[in-house]
């Protein structure tokens, strides 16, 4: 998951929530009290960045 949350066709914000999320392991609340941002809108922003990644448009290889 470290690599999905670094990978360059993320925005930046989309790749800090997801570190903050899944390696960091914190709580969407929090996420969203250390950011400044609404609950709806991390949810958002994560869900779309799993979609992003499931539907394979990431490519998590050395390859590129």
């Amino acid at each position: 998951m470290l690599l999905a949350c670094c990978h360059p066709h993320l925005a930046p914000k989309t790749q800090v929530v997801l570190a903050l999320k899944y390696v960091a392991n914190l709580k969407v609340e929090s996420i969203a009290l250390q950011l400044g941002e609404g609950f709806d809108s991390i949810e958002k922003m994560l869900y779309r960045a799993r979609q992003k990644i499931k539907s394979n448009a990431l490519i998590l290889s050395r390859y590129q």
